[in-house]
């Protein structure tokens, strides 16, 4: 019998101040997680992929950019295996 659900995780909201922006704090942020999930994954708890729950369109374009794709393009969730 086939699964019906792929174990993954999800990454709560997240957030840096306005003065702090544009300098990589984001992208550090995001790459900690995602390195967390990996290890998780392989050494702990199994999942497949970190999914994000974006709050504007243009914060998803933003994950996208750092590897993430829609899962689907009316929504803007976004997953990135590991």
């Amino acid at each position: 019998m086939p699964y019906l659900a792929v174990p993954g995780y999800l990454l709560g909201r997240l957030g840096v101040a306005l003065k702090w922006q544009g300098k990589g704090f984001g992208e550090a942020i995001v790459a900690a997680a995602f390195g967390r999930a990996q290890h998780l994954a392989t050494n702990a708890a199994g999942g497949m992929f970190l999914v994000v729950d974006p709050k504007t369109e243009r914060l998803a374009q933003w994950y996208e950019k750092l590897g993430f794709t829609r899962i689907n393009p009316r929504k803007l969730r976004v997953a990135k295996a590991l």
